[in-house]
């Protein structure tokens, strides 16, 4: 068993997984994962080797989970091992995974929203969506676009700004 690193004390060059969440957890499913996930990534090995990990909940709503092996990689085979042990807590708690070709930002109300890429797309050409709108980015890959800020912010400073033809918003 391998100990459960604190997430900010991980180097900034772990790898990184988000795992957005198809709902926001209540309190307490939100304790039973971290529970859960805890106790995964304490046993998490790839090939046998132990990872050193941590991992963060954001919002009730994000898993994000970093880990590295000094001096190798995690395998295939070590990564498909956290998506099955967050699907079978997604199973027993009633959530599912979010499909990455989703969108996730903050409403109008400050809520967190989400939004296939087409609905998005749409919303940004009507301008509910603007480059002031915050977005989370659960493409990142390493600990450090997180310590960096990229995973929550305004759409003009991510790649959502490009690919959704947002404008440029006055500062």
């Amino acid at each position: 068993m391998t100990p459960s690193f604190p997430f900010d004390q991980l180097p900034g060059s772990s790898r990184l997984w988000i795992y957005a969440l198809d709902r926001p957890l209540t309190d307490a499913e939100s304790a039973t994962l971290s529970d859960r996930v805890d106790a995964f990534i304490r046993n998490w090995n790839s090939h046998g080797r132990p990872v050193n990990a941590g991992y963060e909940f954001r919002h009730n709503q994000f898993v994000l989970i970093a880990g590295v092996i000094p001096g190798g990689n995690i395998s295939g085979c070590g990564i498909d091992a956290s998506v099955h042990a967050l699907a079978v807590c997604g199973e027993q708690l009633g959530f599912g995974i979010a499909s990455g070709l989703e969108i996730f930002f903050r409403g109008e109300s400050g809520e967190i929203e989400r939004s296939p890429r087409q609905a998005f797309r749409k919303l940004a050409r009507a301008g509910a969506i603007t480059g002031s709108t915050i977005v989370f980015d659960t493409s990142l890959t390493t600990l450090q676009d997180v310590f960096d800020g990229r995973f929550e912010g305004p759409a003009q400073a991510s790649w959502h700004s490009v690919v959704f033809k947002l404008p440029a918003e006055a500062s």
